[in-house]
Order: C-alpha cells, then sequence, then structure tokens
C-alpha cells in the first residue's frame, strides 16, 4: 500500500521516504565509514553523468536532422562536439573508478543498478505482455466475439449464516434475472446446518437451498470443487457467485473475523467462466440511513408546520430489531417512505392519463 498513490505529489512523498530509509540503512550497515559510502556515490555519479551527456548528444543530433540554417547548424555541431568530449571523459573515469574501487564497494553500486534496469525490464515487457493479451483486432471475428452473448447465466449465492448480507446478496441476485438462481452452504457443523435450514425455511426464501459435506471442514475447498462440477457440466454458460459480506467500522475488528469470503474470492479469480460479485453489508447502515431520513423528514415537516401550524408529529413506537434487541424508532421514517411511494404513483397516474 505504500505505493499504491495514484497522484504525482503522492508517488514522490513515498519516493523521498523510500529513499531516506535506505539511506539510513546504509549508513547504518557501513558504520557510518565515509570512504566506504563514497565508493557507492562515485560509481552512480559518474554513471549518470555519462548518460546525461548522451542524452545530449542524442537530442542535439535530432535537432540538427531539422535544421536548416546555416548558422544554427555551425552552433549545433559545436554543442555535438563538446558534448561527445564529454561523454568520452566522464566513460573514461568511470571505467577508471570501477576499475579500481570494485572491490573497496564499487560492486555494491553496480549490483543494485543491475537489479534496478533489469525490474524496469521485466517490468516494460509485462506490461507489452498484457496490452498484447488484452487488444482486441479490428475484424469480423473479434467483433462477433464482442457481440456475443453466453447461452445462459447461473448465479449461486453462498450462504454462511441466513442474516441481513445474504438477504441482501439474495435481492441482488434474483433482480439480475438470471437462468437459474441457487443458494448454497457447506455442511461443516450438523447444528450449525440444523439452525440455517430452519431459518432458510421460516423466513419463505423463494430460492432453492443446496447444502454440500466438507470431510475435511474447508469451506473453500468445498464451494470451488461444487462449481468446478457445475461447469463441466455446462462449459458455455457462465456462472455468478454472490459473496455476502459484512463490513465493520474499524479495522481492529476485521482481525476477529473470519475471511472466508475474501479466501472464496481469491480461489475464484482464475476459474474460467466464474463471476464473483461481493455485496457488502455495512454494520452502520441502518444509522446513516436513518440520518438520511430524519434530515429529510426535518425538512418537510418545518415546510408542514409553516403552513399548518396544527400540525401533528407522528408518534414513536418501538419494534424489535435482529438477535433480540429492542430499538425505539420513530415511525416517521415509514410515514416518508410512504409518502414517497404515493408521489410515485400519482406521477405514473398522470402518465398513464392521455
Amino acid at each position: 500500500m505504500f505505493f499504491r498513490s495514484v497522484d504525482s505529489r503522492g508517488l514522490y512523498a513515498n519516493g523521498v521516504l523510500a529513499l531516506s530509509a535506505f539511506s539510513i540503512f546504509l549508513t547504518t550497515v557501513f558504520n557510518s565509514d565515509v570512504y566506504s559510502l563514497i565508493q557507492l556515490y562515485i560509481v552512480g555519479m559518474c554513471l549518470s553523468m555519462v548518460l546525461v551527456q548522451l542524452a545530449v548528444v542524442r537530442y542535439r543530433m535530432r535537432l540538427l536532422r531539422i535544421t536548416l540554417a546555416q548558422m544554427p547548424r555551425r552552433a549545433l555541431l559545436r554543442d555535438i562536439a563538446v558534448s561527445a568530449v564529454g561523454v568520452m571523459v566522464t566513460a573514461a573515469v568511470l571505467v577508471i573508478v570501477v576499475v579500481t574501487k570494485f572491490a573497496a564497494g564499487a560492486w555494491l553500486s553496480l549490483g543494485m543498478i543491475a537489479l534496478m534496469v533489469g525490474g524496469m525490464v521485466v517490468t516494460r515487457r509485462h506490461y507489452d505482455a498484457v496490452d498484447a493479451a488484452l487488444d482486441i483486432p479490428l475484424n469480423a471475428e473479434s467483433v462477433a466475439d464482442v457481440a456475443a452473448l453466453p447461452s445462459r447465466v447461473h448465479a449461486i449465492v453462498y450462504v454462511e449464516r441466513v442474516r441481513r448480507p445474504v438477504v441482501r446478496a439474495l435481492s441482488y441476485a434474483r433482480a439480475g434475472r438470471p437462468s437459474t438462481i441457487e443458494a448454497l452452504t457447506v455442511n461443516n457443523d450438523r447444528a450449525a446446518l440444523e439452525v440455517v435450514k430452519k431459518r432458510w425455511y421460516a423466513l419463505g426464501i423463494p430460492v432453492p437451498l443446496s447444502v454440500i459435506d466438507s470431510p475435511y471442514r474447508d469451506t473453500v475447498d468445498a464451494v470451488v470443487s461444487y462449481i468446478r462440477r457445475r461447469r463441466k457440466k455446462s462449459p458455455r454458460d457462465i456462472l455468478v457467485v454472490y459473496l455476502p459480506e459484512f463490513v465493520v467500522e474499524h479495522w481492529w475488528q476485521r482481525l476477529l473475523h473470519r475471511r472466508t469470503v475474501r479466501r472464496l474470492k481469491q480461489a475464484l479469480l482464475h476459474e474460467p467462466g466464474v463471476m464473483t460479485a461481493t455485496v457488502p453489508w455495512a454494520m452502520h447502515e441502518d444509522e446513516v440511513y436513518d440520518e438520511i431520513f430524519d434530515q429529510r423528514l426535518q425538512s418537510e415537516e418545518s415546510t408542514v408546520e409553516a403552513e399548518d401550524p396544527t400540525a401533528a408529529v407522528a408518534p414513536k413506537i418501538t419494534r424489535s430489531a435482529g438477535g433480540g434487541r429492542e430499538l425505539i424508532q420513530s415511525n416517521r421514517h415509514a410515514v416518508y417512505r410512504g409518502r414517497l411511494h404515493e408521489a410515485d404513483a400519482v406521477a405514473r397516474e398522470k402518465k398513464r392519463q392521455p
């Protein structure tokens, strides 16, 4: 995450910090010995001077090709000759330094430079290979592949426990209108499985629940094996795996929960024909929605009271939330939702009228 800054200022700041840390490391390793550290510096300095002089010569040679006037051409030729002499002198100094100071520490600078250049070359080749692999040729076959659709789309919702994130994932999966949809749970514990099945059928969820066994209590391996078997039955179809996940508010709270969903996501990334869709549920989401509704209702109530000072405020009621907790929540939210639905219904009725 240290080098993930997308702006130039962040990259520059991170580079300065990394360079400072590496300088402190070298100073500590060489015990602050100036004679030893100067050997590292002089190799890099001479090499950079050679490269700069070469770049200047190359740049002026390009200018010489497009310059037609006689006087500017003479000035460019003079500058090229001076820069060429500088290249030869700095190159000679670099060779002398490398030969005479190689055992004194120059080998470390040369090795680091070689590693950095090799890393840059490998990175560039990787980017070129990725661009070539992802490029779309402009021919009829490629256009047909782009326009082609999968035969069918099958949705699979992973169910660990029947809770709010699972219900939201089921809603999103059903909203996508796939060809088939099923919920999948793993039998790692008989008692926990019975609780899942009991709550599933008690809620009346209109999605079939499939149960697979895991002899070694490895949830990820069991789910991946099941999806691979489904893929073998219909290789031309697409499988979309919905992974419900609850998001905690603080970073340290993530350490207290299992990472089954993340492991499943990583395991399914390399499966052909399988798409993963993570459906997050924020733990503080209800509080955010309540605050938004409160703000909107307060603005509406202030408008209503300005028009009619005798308007009554809706009373508060008590309802039970999931987990057996009792919450005191104003039914003004329900009133506000009712107003929105009523306004939508009136708008649709006006559109239908000729």
